[in-house]
């Protein structure tokens, strides 16, 4: 049974305030959605809240986050304009229309509804077989999480997908460490919203990763980081699916950023573009393919998605799949040679793999000539350690992004015209490459090393 929009919005605007409903056998029930902010914080989370036979349910939607001034409390609904309004307002319908399906459904078929059971049918599992002995373990519903999660309807990326599974590896290494199984109800909060167990279980994960990690290799601030932010939008998904509420603050202090990362210079480019290497050998793909990166400042995950063919007209648009942002991709002469290259047979399907791409880079950067020694930075636990490699040893696919702003940043390109091109956010793009890099801000400075002269004898 599905509701009318016209009966739906009567109902927000009328009934809902009143709380009360009636169904066909009279029996009462009422539906509230509310703001719950905890003490001290600005923002809130929706709460569906059930009251049946002097019972009382809570159903999280699933959205945090919101700020109490785009939060309607008559109407409960969110204020037209604010930030995903006609989304978050959609899924109230919905979870109402489930939730007087199962009211109506129970007393067509003369049977006593409960809070047990309508929390069953918001949030079936259906006969899923797990990985896991129980149903409710962390890595049967992570293991769920990578099949079922999408990026707002779009598929993931592939990237992002072998990245959940890095992640669940993790976890699993870390629950054979403790020689124990994590339930999904063991990072839920309690009836008084604490999550003091659950803190305890990040804590120890956080800790495991940091000394050892599933492969006995320490990881950094920034791979922690990245792995709690993994977690905390799989334990969104799983308030989703199951209207509990789960720990939200899991992440540790500073933020997600490549402030020590590299980039590469004007010269170095230019080894790159001039060096010397057999036409049709494996290199020579890689190569341009570097060129491309370093002249659009795409991602590795995008650059599969330029097509060579349009090389005769002035841009062309691709959409990210990891952000489903546009990226205008401008064919200025030394990209437009690259793509007339590939019109006919495309670019290599060798290119596509990210783990491959590496090895090769590292092996071009060489070749090269990209020697010179630079400083690569590792914050482990809040401590900085910090060593020195040849700049072959320290790029990867993400640095010819890097170089792209960077390069053009230098030359007094706005940055809100550069993020045109890579598709990034203008604010993310400020933080994580509006600044030199170490060995940059030295060589702004104009100090070089010390050379020794011979004195005649």
């Amino acid at each position: 049974m599905s509701l009318p929009n016209w009966w739906l919005k009567l109902l927000m605007s009328s009934r809902l305030q009143s709380r009360y409903f009636y169904n066909v056998s009279r029996r009462r029930y009422s539906i509230q959605i509310k703001l719950y902010r905890r003490p001290g914080y600005q923002r809130g989370s929706l709460i569906c809240h059930v009251y049946h036979q002097g019972k009382h349910l809570k159903l999280s939607l699933g959205h945090h986050h919101i700020w109490p001034e785009h939060w309607d409390e008559t109407r409960q609904r969110m204020i037209i304009g604010a930030p995903k309004w006609r989304q978050i307002n959609n899924d109230i319908d919905e979870r109402l229309n489930r939730i007087v399906e199962y009211y109506t459904a129970r007393s067509e078929m003369g049977a006593a509804p409960t809070l047990e059971g309508l929390r069953a049918h918001m949030y079936a599992l259906g006969n899923r077989r797990p990985d896991r002995k129980s149903q409710t373990s962390f890595v049967a519903w992570f293991t769920r999480f990578i099949r079922d999660h999408n990026n707002n309807s779009r598929a993931l990326a592939v990237g992002t997908t072998r990245t959940y599974k890095v992640v669940l590896t993790s976890w699993r290494a870390y629950e054979a460490h403790v020689r124990q199984h994590v339930n999904l109800h063991d990072l839920a909060q309690d009836e008084r919203g604490d999550t003091n167990s659950a803190t305890k279980i990040l804590q120890e994960y956080r800790r495991f990763l940091i000394v050892g990690g599933p492969s006995r290799q320490t990881c950094s601030d920034n791979t922690v980081r990245k792995y709690l932010k993994i977690i905390n939008t799989f334990l969104r998904w799983c308030e989703q699916q199951t209207g509990k509420q789960y720990i939200k603050k899991i992440t540790i202090p500073g933020e997600i950023t490549s402030k020590h990362s590299v980039a590469l210079t004007q010269e170095d480019v230019a080894l790159l573009e001039n060096m010397t290497i057999a036409e049709g050998s494996t290199l020579a793909h890689v190569r341009d393919a570097v060129l491309m990166a370093i002249y659009t400042g795409l991602r590795h995950s995008e650059w599969k998605k330029v097509r060579p063919d349009l090389w005769r007209e002035p841009s062309q648009l691709i959409t990210s799949q990891k952000t489903g942002k546009i990226c205008l991709v401008i064919h200025r002469e030394p990209l437009r040679e690259i793509l007339r290259k590939y019109e006919a047979t495309g670019f290599r399907k060798s290119i596509h793999s990210l783990q491959k791409m590496n090895m090769y880079i590292k092996e071009l950067a060489k070749r090269a000539g990209l020697t010179r020694p630079v400083s690569r930075v590792k914050t482990i636990d809040g401590i900085d350690h910090h060593e020195t490699v040849p700049l072959y040893e320290a790029i990867t696919t993400h640095t010819f992004r890097r170089t792209k702003v960077t390069l053009e940043l230098n030359q007094g390109r706005a940055l809100r015209d550069i993020v045109m091109e890579t598709g990034q956010d203008e604010l993310v793009a400020r933080k994580h490459y509006d600044r030199p890099d170490l060995d940059e801000h030295v060589r702004k400075l104009g100090i070089e090393r010390y050379q020794e002269h011979a004195t005649a004898v």
